[in-house]
């Protein structure tokens, strides 16, 4: 017997209704398409050195492999191969530029995050965005300017925390490079404080065991205990110990199900209910766009002026659609959003 799909808390639900929730995406959603877990890319990184030197390795490394000392592994790879094999072996696992988008990719880009933050290297959740009508920024951890920039304007984009595959050199994956973020880059440090700070969080695509998540547990989400906002995370087959340490030492709440098949439909269950869950009502769209205009400096009295009719307008009909009176006053609101002048002032359009 299945055990039910896991299902979004309400509060969760209505905090990205709000817009004031972060998705942090983990190596799980890239899974999706097909990319591999750690455990499977480092599994390839080694494989790329034995070809290379046979023999090197061998019995210590399926040790580290048992002891999940995931990092050590990296290391030893990065080493043995050196920088330009080691992206190259890298570049080929994990690029995610031709392989087909997965149903959960396509769901995040309709859910309406504040941003997202990602730990993976690939282009699928840039390409799901661009899909579904947005230009995302996609800064790395190095791209501190940017990201500030966005932080302040409370503009969507996706952060690509530990690098982007075609920019080898922002590339974080072994214990020396975690280190280097960590302690070389205070201004990122800053800025991921920040988010961490004002956002409400939910993590997809995460296992406890994880090594990024750890390193996550261990020197960022442990901070400001008791005094931030909600966070969240789906995961399978956490435990009641498990779920108890994420609670006390990261203030995080584990939704847990236990995967039917390998490929955790469950995940994309979850990512369809809250998808329909969290669709903004048309005119709060309406509403919310209206209040970005101004923001952007289209004139005031303009922009109060549609407000004031749109929320006067008749309520939109489940069975007959549109009534006149809304119609007319959302086709006012999308031609002023949509003039070249909108165009040109913003990067990104909101997926909803």
């Amino acid at each position: 017997m299945s055990s039910p799909p896991p299902k979004p808390p309400p509060a969760l639900v209505k905090v990205i209704q709000q817009g004031r929730c972060v998705l942090f995406a983990g190596a799980g959603l890239s899974m999706q398409a097909g990319l591999p877990s750690w455990t499977g890319l480092l599994r390839a990184l080694v494989a790329a050195v034995e070809e290379q030197s046979p023999g090197a390795g061998g019995e210590e490394i399926e040790r580290l492999f048992k002891d999940n000392k995931l990092l050590a592994i990296a290391d030893f790879c990065k080493k043995e191969l050196g920088e330009g094999a080691y992206w190259e072996a890298l570049a080929a696992q994990t690029r995610g530029a031709s392989e087909e988008l997965s149903e959960a990719h396509r769901l995040v880009a309709q859910i309406p995050f504040s941003a997202v933050v990602t730990t993976n290297y690939d282009h699928l959740l840039r390409r799901a965005y661009s899909a579904n009508g947005g230009l995302p920024s996609t800064p790395t951890h190095l791209d501190t300017n940017v990201l500030a920039h966005r932080l302040f304007d409370d503009g969507f984009f996706i952060l690509k925390a530990h690098g982007d595959i075609d920019h080898p050199n922002s590339i974080v994956l072994t214990r020396k490079d975690f280190q280097q973020i960590i302690h070389a880059n205070p201004a990122f440090q800053a800025a991921f404080s920040a988010l961490l700070l004002t956002k409400v969080i939910l993590f997809v695509g995460y296992s406890f065991n994880d090594p990024d998540f750890q390193l996550l547990l261990e020197r960022s989400l442990g901070l400001f205990s008791g005094h931030t906002p909600n966070r969240y995370a789906l995961m399978s087959e956490v435990d009641e110990i498990e779920a108890g340490v994420m609670w006390r030492t990261a203030g995080i709440r584990v939704t847990s199900y236990k995967p039917s098949r390998p490929d955790h439909p469950e995940v994309v269950e979850f990512l369809r209910q809250l998808a329909e869950q969290s669709r903004p009502e048309p005119q709060v769209r309406l509403v919310k766009e209206l209040a970005d205009a101004e923001h952007l400096g289209f004139d005031p009295d303009t922009v109060r002026d549609l407000l004031s009719r749109s929320l006067k307008a008749p309520a939109l009909s489940p069975r007959k659609g549109k009534k006149p009176g809304a119609l007319r006053q959302e086709t006012d609101t999308r031609r002023l959003l949509r003039s070249p002048t909108h165009r040109q002032r913003t990067r990104y359009s909101s997926p909803w």
